[in-house]
């Protein structure tokens, strides 16, 4: 199973496998002293850490994971159920971060349209978005990864470029599995890669007005880059 009904508890995931507060702190950094509001994709416990220091809106599109973010975050103040890439039209943060590998979802062109209206509906000083790194895995791959709560195994089974896709798109079948003491969860998915030159290209062609800089992970050991643009 891979969905986001409600099914898997995935705060349970991301914080025993993908240490949450570590991506908040890099993310901080990256954002440096840059006080204006965010608007923020991604895990819902990175987001209740960042919010504790700057104003914060919380976006996902699952209505599951929106309510158990009010539920169990209440520092963040404002959640948005809604695809990041539509929302971005109509808010005007400067600040946007898009973590956690929410763009694994972006397996068609339009959503990259969507993104490229949408960041320019509005002025922004500084954006964030990690994506999956179509150059860290390959067909037949098993990436095993452990934490005191458990241990987890991604297994590639197919990567398809998608035809036409600007920038390229990789999408990779995998079958992932977890096991949490007396959890055990398994499923198939289909995910995004990119390659960071590809995308870096793509971002200094639509973006000429912004400095465009490809970074290390968000999360060390991630097969992930992370884009930053700013003015």
């Amino acid at each position: 199973m891979d969905d986001y009904s409600g099914s898997i508890d995935w705060d349970q995931v991301y914080s025993a496998f993908h240490d949450p507060r570590g991506i908040a702190d890099r993310i901080d950094r990256a954002l440096g002293d840059c006080a204006s509001s965010v608007l923020f994709s991604g895990f819902p416990e990175v987001a209740s850490c960042l919010a504790r220091e700057r104003p914060l809106r919380f976006v996902d599109h699952s209505p599951v994971v929106c309510t158990r973010t009010q539920e169990r975050y209440p520092e963040i103040r404002c959640v948005t159920e809604g695809e990041i890439t539509k929302v971005l039209a109509n808010d005007s943060a400067q600040i946007v971060v898009i973590a956690c590998r929410v763009s694994a979802f972006w397996q068609s062109p339009q959503m990259f349209v969507d993104l490229v209206f949408g960041l320019l509906s509005h002025p922004r000083k500084k954006v964030l978005i990690d994506f999956f790194d179509r150059d860290a895995v390959s067909e037949g791959e098993m990436v095993a990864f452990g934490s005191a709560a458990g241990r987890g195994m991604w297994q590639f089974q197919a990567i398809r470029k998608v035809l036409f896709s600007v920038p390229p798109i990789y999408r990779a079948s995998m079958n992932v599995s977890y096991e949490m003491g007396t959890t055990q969860l398994g499923y198939r998915a289909c995910r995004a890669y990119f390659r960071s030159v590809e995308v870096e290209t793509w971002f200094k062609e639509r973006f000429p007005e912004y400095s465009t800089t490809v970074s290390c992970p968000l999360l060390d050991g991630d097969p992930s880059f992370l884009i930053k643009l700013e003015l």
